[in-house]
């Protein structure tokens, strides 16, 4: 769990964490283990462009708590003006 301030990095380090498609299907094992120790985010990309974000559990559960409690702080600031 997360506290109230703290946002999950999802900032991506050009350069260990981008890879092609190639690349990650060749090393899949490889990629799941970086994702686990850094805990940042890892674009792969498909004929040269974004294809897509991959996370780890772990990182992906940071996220979805915060959104979730960004949500609620959001709920609650409404409900607080009379909205």
């Amino acid at each position: 769990m997360i506290g109230q301030n703290d946002t999950p990095n999802l900032d991506i380090d050009a350069a260990v964490g981008v890879v092609t498609s190639s690349e990650f299907r060749a090393s899949v094992e490889s990629v799941v283990n970086r994702l686990k120790e850094t805990q940042q985010p890892m674009l792969v990309t498909v004929g040269g462009r974004s294809g897509f974000i991959a996370l780890s559990p772990e990182l992906y559960e940071k996220v979805k708590e915060y959104v979730r409690k960004q949500s609620r702080n959001q709920a609650l600031r409404l409900e607080g003006n009379g909205s």
